[in-house]
């Protein structure tokens, strides 16, 4: 009798031993999967980025919109983590932070002078 208790017990200990290193190994996952969204998320902060300087610069203000209007989803939807920032870096936040700025200023500009002269093809543009 005292065997087969002792024998119980080593089973329920290393049954007990092994959910804890099951959630450890749980934990460590959540850990890696939400560093790849982070790094995920910056790859696409710098692309967007790039992209709409270079479309403003450009004058393609379809495509910076889009860009910045990409990046401003993943701030909806959280994915500017402090991580995620710090893998994009300072330089490409403020880069898309400043397209976004005279990005939004050209357009309005552009709509006041468009609606100043009538000219409803510019305003289509």
């Amino acid at each position: 009798a005292d065997s087969i208790l002792g024998s119980l017990t080593k089973i329920a200990s290393g049954g007990t031993q092994a959910s804890q290193e099951i959630r450890k190994l749980e934990e460590e996952k959540r850990g890696l999967e939400q560093q790849a969204q982070d790094v995920e998320t910056a790859l696409s902060l710098r692309r967007n980025s790039e992209i709409a300087a270079e479309a403003l610069s450009s004058q393609k203000y379809e495509i910076a919109a889009k860009a910045v209007q990409e990046y401003n989803e993943y701030r909806r939807m959280k994915r500017h983590t402090e991580r995620a920032l710090a893998f994009a870096g300072e330089y490409t936040v403020q880069q898309m932070e400043t397209t976004q700025r005279v990005l939004r200023e050209t357009l309005l500009q552009k709509y006041e002078i468009a609606v100043g002269t009538s000219d409803l093809q510019m305003l289509g543009n």
